[in-house]
């Protein structure tokens, strides 16, 4: 499981960073500007989805696998749900920084986990 987000998420010092969508979320209520530094591609998937997922698997008879992938199965950007969030949030404003900008989203890094599996595997 990866690229897990939820409305549990809390700013207790024992994560490093908050999930990407959380911090965009916490910008909007601000109605601060999100400023991201790529759209990247994520299989966010919702904390309740993943709950449920693991529950099924661990009340099911017959598991035949050691291994399961839990995930949403669709790709999606912070910046699509920044675009979400602004018909919520009207004050919110979102945009991808311009050069020598420094990013307020934190998105773990200077690539993304789904594009390097592409480039490896096809």
């Amino acid at each position: 499981m990866s690229a897990i987000f939820g409305r549990w998420e809390y700013d207790t010092g024992v994560r490093d960073t908050l999930s990407a969508p959380m911090q965009a979320t916490l910008l909007a209520l601000k109605g601060a500007t999100a400023l991201i530094d790529r759209k990247e591609e994520r299989d966010w998937t919702y904390s309740r989805d993943v709950a449920r997922a693991l529950y099924k698997l661990a009340n099911h008879e017959n598991v035949n696998s050691s291994l399961y992938n839990i995930s949403s199965g669709k790709t999606w950007s912070v910046f699509d749900w920044c675009a979400v969030l602004k018909k919520s949030y009207p004050d919110f404003n979102y945009r991808l920084c311009e050069f020598g900008e420094v990013p307020n989203i934190d998105l773990f890094g200077t690539r993304d986990r789904i594009k390097c599996r592409q480039t490896v595997f096809m």
